[in-house]
């Protein structure tokens, strides 16, 4: 009894996760079979984007220079 409520309960949340993604991104991880191995794919995936977009945000900020030349004031 707790091994069938247990397998539709991962059956259920797989399903939860998987409607949740777009058709690309459904696609290319339909065939994983867990819920706990799809919910990590996805988050190391997507955790390693978010950090190369902060590190480049970081970047552009860390570049930012003050000139002479330049008005700090709105053209209004």
């Amino acid at each position: 009894m707790e091994r069938m409520k247990r397998k539709e309960e991962e059956f259920l949340c797989r399903g939860h996760i998987l409607n949740a993604l777009s058709s690309p991104i459904y696609t290319a991880h339909r065939h994983i079979q867990t819920a706990k191995e799809l919910w990590t794919t996805l988050q190391e995936k997507y955790r390693i984007e978010e950090v190369s977009n902060q590190k480049f945000l970081i970047g552009n900020f860390m570049s930012f220079k003050i000139t002479d030349d330049k008005s700090i004031r709105s053209n209004q």
